[in-house]
């Protein structure tokens, strides 16, 4: 105990003890030293997001409505995509190179040909990047995704994501800020123990939207289920989506969550569906499918027979 013992202080030592307060990157997405977990479904775009805001944060070029605070540092370590696949995305993605000094990767299928298994459950290979990280000064690590960076875990047994845990803590204590992609399960949370959420500062569900044609590419519902430390309207829900600016350089909008919701229902009544089946098919409660009719109703842009009006049928295309 006796070493122990030194870290044991007073109030009045603690209280008073000169600490720096956290740099914020990309605020509340990203701060020093915190723990970020992404959540979404297999192909919504949570690499094409990852990959942004790593772009964002080493450019200083806002993502959406996520402004960037202090360019960092950054790594991103990708297990699964295609070295070309990754390319091509970059390039579609970077409109202006970010400054190498900045901007790393870790492509695990290039990893792959040197001979090196990427493994986060391999202890010597987390420990020897760990260190990397720190003898570098990296400020932020991303890890896409938790499935294929932990080959054979039991994602449902806490023991198994222990050793994982604490060293993402001891990433934490080093300084290092830590962003994880991972699955969402049938239930529509991350995929697998609870005890992963402990420990993070920001839990972010991405999830799929009402009518999308994953022909057009990503787009997806942005909630905040868990944020540490920060309030405000950066944590309203929001839809978010890629699109291409004037050069065809891809870049994303987003827009509220609630126009998106009106715009489903009113689409679906025009479908002939009534209001259970509405709630239904958008996975949402009966009384959000009422409250938003009555406010359609109220704009003129639904009768109160369930048809759309003129105004709505234009509000629909776009107009």
């Amino acid at each position: 105990m006796s070493k122990s013992s030194e870290a044991i202080l007073p109030f009045g030592d603690f209280i008073n003890m000169p600490v720096p307060p956290n740099k914020a990157y990309m605020e509340p997405l990203v701060v020093e030293q915190s723990i970020t977990l992404i959540s979404g479904p297999r192909g919504i775009g949570k690499t094409w997001l990852g990959l942004s805001v790593q772009y964002s944060i080493t450019t200083g070029k806002p993502l959406g409505s996520w402004q960037v605070q202090n360019p960092a540092k950054c790594l991103y370590v990708e297990a699964e995509t295609p070295i070309a696949s990754l390319q091509d995305r970059l390039k579609r993605l970077c409109k202006d190179a970010p400054p190498d000094n900045l901007f790393h990767i870790y492509p695990a299928a290039y990893a792959h040909t040197l001979g090196i298994k990427t493994n986060l459950l391999n202890q010597k290979w987390r420990t020897g990047f760990a260190d990397y990280l720190v003898e570098k000064d990296f400020e932020v690590v991303f890890l896409d995704n938790l499935a294929s960076l932990t080959p054979g875990i039991d994602e449902n047994i806490k023991k198994d994501w222990d050793s994982i845990n604490q060293w993402l803590l001891n990433l934490r204590f080093s300084g290092i800020s830590v962003v994880m992609f991972h699955h969402t399960g049938k239930g529509g949370d991350q995929r697998g123990t609870s005890a992963r959420e402990d420990n993070i500062d920001n839990s972010i569900l991405l999830s799929r939207v009402a009518d999308h044609n994953p022909a057009d590419g990503a787009k997806f519902r942005v909630e905040f289920t868990k944020c540490r430390n920060v309030c405000g309207p950066n944590l309203e829900s929001m839809i978010m989506y890629l699109t291409e600016d004037e050069n065809g350089v891809l870049c994303w909008a987003h827009g509220a969550v609630r126009g998106e919701l009106r715009r489903a229902i009113l689409r679906l009544f025009g479908e002939g569906l009534n209001q259970v089946d509405i709630a239904e098919q958008l996975g949402v409660h009966r009384s959000t499918v009422s409250r938003n009719r009555q406010q359609l109703i109220g704009d003129n842009l639904l009768t109160k027979k369930g048809e759309p009006t003129q105004s709505g049928l234009n509000w629909l295309a776009g107009g």
